[in-house]
């Protein structure tokens, strides 16, 4: 996000596009969050201070992804009304690509990716799992289509 809103970093993205140094311009998100439901939703005694903890410590953490997802959309929102409004701007090819389970199509699959714990050691089995609906779904997403078919202007077409 830093290096596509300030002109102020050596390694500046705005500052590239506008040297024109970059013409295709490919951001993939990533959307790893899982919905687990603390346990203690469902029972009548008081949670323990690990629950309470944990809950604490990822709450914070889905909104941030998702107000830097919304900011990011945001940022290239503008800048394809700029390049449309403003053809002498240097044209950049923005493919803005979100990846997420949200976007899993069976409600049974979805589940069972959003259910998944969160941590840095994975049974080799789930992390083959999520080798493989990563790619389905980086492939059925319409804005990586349109950047290998090497449509311009595939902001617009992305939702975005």
């Amino acid at each position: 996000m830093t290096a596509m809103r300030s002109a102020d970093l050596e390694w500046s993205v705005l500052n590239r596009i506008n040297l024109e140094e970059i013409d295709t311009l490919v951001i993939i998100v990533v959307d790893a969050r899982n919905e687990i439901s603390p346990e203690f939703d469902t029972s009548p005694k008081a949670p323990g201070v690990g629950s309470v903890i944990s809950t604490i410590a990822t709450t914070p953490l889905d909104n941030y992804s998702f107000d830097t997802v919304e900011l990011l959309r945001e940022v290239l929102r503008t800048r394809a009304d700029a390049q449309r409004q403003q053809p002498e701007l240097h044209q950049v090819g923005l493919y803005p690509i979100y990846v997420g389970f949200d976007q899993l199509q069976d409600e049974s699959e979805r589940t069972r990716f959003l259910g998944m714990e969160t941590s840095f050691t994975l049974p080799a089995d789930q992390v083959d799992d999520l080798r493989r609906v990563g790619g389905v779904l980086l492939e059925s997403s319409s804005c990586f289509q349109a950047l290998l078919a090497g449509s311009g202007d595939a902001v617009s077409g992305c939702g975005y």
